[in-house]
């Protein structure tokens, strides 16, 4: 239960800090998977690197 609600606590920062960066999360709140629309295919390599740089 507790692995769950970190889980929950660590999804609902991503996707808020997310969304304070100006990005369009779709999907439901209370799940940790987060569809991130990049309109833009040319950003897609540079922020698939940053996020893997981040950890």
């Amino acid at each position: 239960a507790q692995k769950l609600a970190r889980i929950r606590e660590n999804s609902n920062f991503f996707r808020s800090e997310l969304q304070k960066m100006g990005f369009e999360v779709l999907g439901d709140n209370d799940s940790p998977v987060m569809p991130i629309m990049l309109y833009n295919p040319a950003k897609i390599p540079a922020f698939s690197r940053e996020c893997l740089k981040q950890n």
